[in-house]
């Protein structure tokens, strides 16, 4: 089943992001054909708010223990991560330019 996985970063992560960009990559990437979708939530100015992901999990335990191994969780970026089933409906994404 699919997972929505809504990552919003704390005020005050300062350089939390960048010092662990490459670990939070390689993790995402680690999830293989599990990550459905995945990028950054953006403020007005275009700089990370947090992140929104998709994953397949096989209950809503694994998928919370997957979105709490992501190495930027672990290092104290996110102020909340919320998990919720989601079931697609209907999909349109334009492919990446």
């Amino acid at each position: 089943m699919p997972y929505a996985v809504h990552y919003l970063d704390r005020i005050d992560a300062g350089d939390i992001r960048q010092q662990h960009r490459e670990a939070h990559i390689a993790y995402r990437k680690g999830l293989g054909d599990r990550l459905l979708l995945a990028g950054p939530l953006l403020s007005e100015d275009g700089k990370p708010v947090g992140s929104l992901v998709l994953l397949e999990a096989g209950s809503l335990a694994d998928a919370k223990a997957a979105a709490h191994a992501d190495p930027y969780a672990a290092a104290g970026l996110f102020d909340q991560i919320l998990v919720h089933g989601y079931k697609i409906m209907a999909m349109n994404i334009p492919p990446r330019s």
